[in-house]
């Protein structure tokens, strides 16, 4: 015998909502513990990548030394999320060596599921994430030696920019005769005049200028232009003996410098037009990147050490020693301010 149904038949009903329920509850249980569980490791992630890239810089700062501080940042990681593992290694620009620069770390751990691996969600699930940190002098004054390099002047092995290797020596030869300056390995730039015109006008900064930007950094931003070039203005002054001091007292600090690199080959006379060494004597410069050095020795033609870069025997020749740290293709931004002779480091991404 058939049975008819009515509208106001519910059999069957509470099966359904009892399912709709479920289905809503585990959505509800996902969101709430898993989801929040992703959340807060995503937080603690976070707050472990920010406190290893302010302990990487730290490090840095007090020349402790890449592998010193990259074994600091993985223990502050781990102490914020205790299995916590490096993404990637940490990346220092333009090396820890630098007085100042920038470290970004990346660092993920793992965060256990339970209700949504009943819908299909695998589990575990990885989170990571990144920071970055820079250090350098108080007051982000940057410590640029207003020196110029001449990338094809070098007279030293394996001295060639910028493929030198971490920690060599280099000798960088200059005189500032008219009928050898062309031809130097390195010689002053004026800093305030940087990113100039063809054709505009050059002056000294001054010998003052050159022992402030030497003891207290130069809390200018120096750009490079994308396309190129990048038109510094050289320094026709000479300082003798003031600047030899100058310098002396940068090699006695133990600081790294960004040192202006020059592509002499298209550097410019006053009118603009190239001025390539050795016969010609340039008004400004062109410069095509940083390279990191510690200066280590200033000699001139009476010292020994003298003859590692030149024969010429010459009151204004000099003799630069320095130890090759690391190469940048990009601008410095110290953010300005002036460098109070205290380290300094803080997040920057």
């Amino acid at each position: 015998m058939n049975r008819r149904l009515t509208l106001e038949d519910e059999r069957g009903v509470a099966g359904i909502m009892l399912l709709i329920m479920l289905t809503v509850i585990i959505g509800l249980l996902c969101l709430a513990i898993d989801g929040g569980g992703l959340f807060l490791k995503r937080r603690a992630m976070v707050n472990a990548n920010d406190a290893a890239a302010l302990a990487a810089a730290l490090s840095c700062a007090r020349k402790q030394g890449a592998a010193n501080a990259t074994a600091e940042a993985d223990a502050l990681a781990r102490a914020n999320v205790a299995n916590a593992t490096e993404a990637a290694a940490p990346l220092y620009a333009p090396s820890c060596d630098a007085a100042g620069g920038k470290v970004t770390v990346r660092y993920q751990a793992t965060q256990q599921l339970f209700f949504a691996r009943i819908i299909g969600v695998g589990s575990p699930k990885t989170v990571s994430a990144a920071a970055t940190a820079t250090w350098g002098g108080a007051g982000a004054s940057s410590d640029v030696a207003p020196l110029m390099l001449d990338l094809r002047s070098i007279v030293s092995p394996n001295c060639n920019i910028p493929n030198v290797p971490t920690g060599k020596i280099c000798y960088f030869w200059w005189n500032n005769s008219p009928q050898f300056l062309g031809n130097a390995a390195w010689g002053l730039i004026n800093l305030n005049q940087w990113n100039v015109g063809p054709t505009s006008g050059c002056s000294n900064a001054g010998q003052s200028s050159y022992k402030d930007w030497l003891q207290n950094g130069f809390p200018g931003t120096l750009t490079l232009n994308n396309p190129p070039p990048t038109y510094a203005c050289r320094d026709s002054g000479f300082f003798g003996g003031a600047l030899d001091n100058d310098i002396q007292a940068a090699i006695d600090s133990g600081n790294t410098y960004a040192f202006p690199v020059n592509d002499s080959s298209k550097q410019i006379d006053r009118n603009g037009n190239l001025c390539p060494p050795p016969s010609c004597t340039p008004d400004k410069y062109d410069i095509i990147g940083f390279a990191f050095l510690k200066p280590v020795g200033i000699y001139t033609k009476n010292d020994a050490q003298y003859a590692n870069c030149s024969s010429v025997k010459d009151s204004n020749a000099r003799c630069l020693a320095a130890q090759w740290v690391g190469y940048t293709t990009q601008g410095l931004d110290p953010g300005g301010g002036s460098n109070f002779g205290d380290l300094a480091v803080g997040l920057s991404g």
